[in-house]
């Protein structure tokens, strides 16, 4: 249980960092398309190099809305962990936000893979490949891990409840 109150306090402290950072992405997704010559900016650590073109641009407010996902997949992920505290784990509340959690790294797994590989596409003309241990591929991996996690979840709380009903 104290494990648990240590899990729940750093999410907290993600989420509320997290809340400072989204007012921003939230208004710098418009704002990427009306740029009208090509710069270049850092934004949580990553370069960005914006062309002129409405490709680059698109590729740019993706990459943005991939954090913005990620900061929907923390809140999910306060609110399971207020349920465990509260000892409600096998609740429909909690396997539909790990099945949300879930769905929601996987897209941003995806998204952050398209908007990488279609900025280079379109800064550079050039489509690099990496294969090492990137965000984005933990980004997909831990997605699968929710959705499993909510598959275990649910076939629980269904064996839970026949061993409740059995006599």
């Amino acid at each position: 249980m104290r494990k648990l109150k240590i899990l729940k306090s750093l999410i907290d402290f993600i989420f509320i960092v997290y809340s400072l950072m989204v007012p921003f992405l939230i208004i710098g997704i418009p704002t990427v398309f009306f740029m009208t010559e090509q710069s270049s900016f850092k934004i949580l650590g990553l370069d960005f190099n914006v062309g002129t073109s409405i490709i680059s641009k698109v590729f740019v407010a993706i990459f943005l809305l991939v954090y913005v996902l990620v900061y929907n997949a923390i809140y999910k992920f306060r609110i399971v962990l207020t349920e465990f505290v509260r000892t409600k784990v096998f609740s429909e509340k909690v396997i539909m936000n790990l099945k949300g959690i879930g769905n929601l790294l996987l897209i941003s797994g995806i998204l952050m893979i398209v908007a990488r590989v279609g900025l280079k596409l379109t800064t550079t003309s050039v489509i690099n490949f990496d294969f090492g241990v990137g965000t984005h591929y933990l980004t997909i991996c831990f997605g699968l891990f929710f959705l499993v996690l909510s598959e275990i979840f649910r076939t629980s709380k269904e064996l839970k409840q026949e061993n409740d009903l059995t006599i």
